[in-house]
């Protein structure tokens, strides 16, 4: 491509920038714990707990620096620090392995800008380029295919997927979720076999069975999706694993299908309450109050159910 350096520097710019901001909220937060952790020690130094001979001074320097330390390193993590100086190091770093170009290719499609028309053509040629060098690498064709379904070229992910369905490796449950999911309109019954054999590869993905039970209220066959999510909930007591979000979800569209639009709009709320920025549980909640009445929330939900997907297109 032509316009490729141009598209990596923009792109580098756009990790720098947000890699700028990132530090200086570290930096900030950090700062803000270490002083806390000061006047604490200070209060404790100059009140009445202060016993003579213990070496306060020492707490005063270190416990602080300690705590800042401590502080900086876990907001690192949290703001994706390394993350965004890894995708710096990869875009500026000519590609030579088939690893290489796939990892610039995922750089490319999840930076902190808009993935642009040209962005996508470049992530697609590096797609390609990896897969030439390495046609049966899973983590590859899990990356490429992932990509393709969120962009919503089903066409062209199928191959894909169908190809990674047929490599035993760690993905290929997954493989099998996204051809159900791709397969759901047109030919259904491929799809459920799909979704049966992802979760027969890892019976105790409750996304998978999360996944299912929404293709059975699809196609309204509401009895299938309530032994499905029986099927999950004791998954989740087996393992004492809490409730996903997707869970509360399907949960909720069940009861609406089934007429109980004040038990919907709970079950909406409590996914909310575990995933705050998914526009889809705010206008799934929206309907829910408007089919109980409260035309107010279901305007609110809707209204920010909007902003959550300019933001996401932004």
């Amino acid at each position: 491509m032509d316009d490729l350096p141009e598209i990596l520097d923009d792109a580098i710019r756009s990790y720098a920038e947000t890699l700028t901001k990132a530090r200086s909220m570290v930096l900030k937060y950090s700062l803000a714990a270490g002083v806390f952790m000061l006047v604490w020690c200070l209060v404790l130094y100059l009140g009445p707990w202060h016993r003579p001979g213990f070496p306060m001074n020492v707490v005063l320097i270190f416990f602080p620096l300690f705590i800042f330390f401590i502080a900086r390193n876990d907001l690192k993590k949290r703001y994706y620090c390394k993350h965004y100086e890894d995708a710096i190091r990869v875009l500026q770093t000519e590609p030579e392995t088939a690893d290489d170009f796939y990892q610039r290719a995922e750089c490319l499609v999840t930076g902190p800008f808009d993935a642009s028309e040209s962005i996508r053509k470049a992530a697609e040629a590096d797609y390609a380029k990896a897969l030439e060098l390495e046609p049966n690498n899973d983590e590859i064709l899990y990356g490429y295919a992932t990509y393709l379904w969120y962009v919503k070229k089903s066409d062209a992910a199928l191959p894909v997927v169908e190809k990674l369905c047929k490599i035993d490796g760690d993905n290929q449950s997954e493989a099998f979720k996204i051809k159900g999911e791709i397969l759901a309109k047109t030919d259904p019954k491929e799809a459920e076999a799909c979704f049966d054999k992802a979760i027969e590869l890892d019976p105790d993905d409750t996304e998978f069975h999360a996944t299912r039970v929404r293709f059975y209220l699809d196609a309204n066959r509401l009895d299938d999706a309530e032994r499905g999510i029986a099927e999950t909930n004791k998954i989740l007591k087996r393992k004492m694993w809490p409730a996903p979000a997707e869970l509360f979800e399907v949960q909720g569209t069940l009861a609406m299908k089934q007429g109980r639009a004040e038990d919907a709009v709970k079950q909406y709320t409590k996914a909310i309450k575990l995933y705050r920025l998914e526009p889809s549980y705010y206008q799934l909640r929206g309907d829910a109050y408007d089919a109980i009445g409260d035309v107010s929330r279901a305007a609110d939900d809707r209204r920010r159910a909007e902003e959550l997907n300019d933001k996401s297109n932004d």
